[in-house]
């Protein structure tokens, strides 16, 4: 596997990562199914060199951040969903 590939997905998951700051969710899903592909694409034997751990350590990272923020965003808009309904959130 080449870091270009790393690379590439890095690049998309900090895309996707703005595309959720700006709560552009079509621009987020096309983001993530590119970068579904590409991941189907990467030979994962390649990864035993430093940059390639350094670089999948940051997507790591970055994927994490992503997906709070998103689980955050979830339970605003069910809180926000709820009150609009009239139900608590116990009531769900």
């Amino acid at each position: 596997m080449s870091s270009g590939q790393l690379a590439k997905i890095e690049e998309i998951t900090l895309e996707m990562q703005e595309a959720a700051r700006e709560e552009n969710w079509a621009v987020l899903a096309s983001l993530e199914s590119r970068r579904i592909a590409l991941v189907e694409t990467v030979d994962w034997t390649g990864l035993r060199t430093p940059e390639n751990r350094a670089l999948l350590a940051r997507i790591i990272e970055i994927n994490a951040s992503l997906v709070q923020r998103l689980q955050n965003r979830k339970t605003d808009i069910n809180l926000l969903l709820n009150g609009l309904s009239g139900h608590s959130e116990q009531d769900s």
